[in-house]
């Protein structure tokens, strides 16, 4: 087919033309409606050309009759007037045939004409009724052409998502295989761990039984692991060990609240500082305490940077502005606490 928009000859199976990007779903819509206008069209051309000649035959008729008449009209006046001048109506007689013939010949084309006006009706009949086939015909095309692409395009959204379908179910099958394998590593690091005395270990979860997923096609060590899987006894979960007691442990809001206020006690917040950030009997105080010493870190970086910025740029008089503005703050706030 050939996109109405640009010309370019494209699939039947696109919604989309490639060259300009024109929407091809009222390809079939456009083409109906231009073959019934051109039918249409064809049948008031053909009707208005039938009336056409209709209308000439009945003129001419009309001629051929009116001149019928008056040639009678004239012989009967001729033939009158003879009798009341008792002339030689040979001559007369004569002209009457002679009119009479040229009536006949008259009457003759008449019917010609008739005859002529008839078949050109046909045949504009025929054609209207050619054109108004054609029309159906290449509208029940178009409908079919877009039947056909709309049955290609769910066709191929279909077996793309079966396909996308089957790579995630792929990817879950290898993730499961990967999941079952880092379990059977840890529970071996964890009974070697615990045979080696150690205490402080992170808790082993349960591997979650899967047996109940849907049936799929497996095969090889995916298989054999699948069938296994109710097979591999979990381990009951550690009892907590007293070294993973900060692993658990929180800090509720009001501890926040009074470590804020105990850090910042001179020399001696300074020392519960200290002992929170290396203690490690409970990890959550111990979190807080290193992001204070974060929090410190980046002041001192600041004001680094702020004394820098000074010692480059103090001869400017942005900077010596800022420094009245401060001076201008500090005795403020002296002359409140100053007698």
């Amino acid at each position: 087919m050939f996109c109405t928009n640009c010309g370019k000859k494209i699939d039947d199976n696109l919604k989309f033309c490639p060259e300009c990007g024109s929407s091809l779903n009222d390809v079939a819509a456009e083409v109906k409606d231009q073959v019934k206008e051109e039918a249409d069209t064809q049948a008031e051309n053909a009707v208005s050309a039938a009336a056409a000649a209709a209308a000439g035959a009945a003129a001419v008729t009309q001629e051929v009759t009116e001149a019928a008449e008056e040639q009678v009209s004239d012989i009967e006046k001729t033939v009158a007037d003879a009798d009341l001048h008792e002339i030689d109506t040979s001559s007369i007689t004569a002209e009457a045939e002679a009119a009479e013939k040229e009536a006949k010949r008259i009457e003759e084309e008449a019917k010609a004409t008739i005859a002529d006006a008839q078949a050109k009706a046909d045949a504009a009949k025929a054609k209207a009724e050619a054109a108004l086939a054609e029309a159906r015909e290449k509208a029940r095309k178009a409908n079919m052409a877009k039947a056909e692409a709309e049955a290609s395009s769910a066709v191929n959204k279909a077996n793309r998502k079966i396909a996308a379908a089957g790579a995630a179910k792929q990817k879950y099958l290898s993730a499961l295989d990967e999941a079952r394998t880092a379990y059977d590593d840890a529970v071996k690091a964890f009974t070697d761990a615990e045979a080696l005395g150690v205490t402080d270990l992170p808790v082993l979860m349960p591997f979650a039984d899967l047996s109940d997923v849907p049936e799929t096609k497996q095969t090889g060590k995916t298989a054999e692991r699948n069938n296994a899987v109710t097979a591999v006894p979990a381990p009951a979960p550690a009892a907590p060990q007293a070294g993973q007691t900060g692993e658990v442990r929180l800090v509720k809001p009001w501890g926040y609240f009074l470590l804020n206020i105990l850090y910042c006690i001179p020399v001696i917040g300074w020392i519960f500082l200290l002992i929170h950030t290396f203690g490690k009997k409970y990890k959550n105080r111990q979190n807080y305490a290193i992001s204070i010493w974060i929090g410190i870190f980046i002041c001192l970086v600041i004001c680094a940077i702020a004394t820098v910025l000074y010692l480059i740029f103090r001869d400017s008089d942005f900077v010596k502005t800022l420094e009245h503005m401060v001076k201008a703050v500090y005795e403020l706030i002296r002359s409140y606490f100053t007698p």
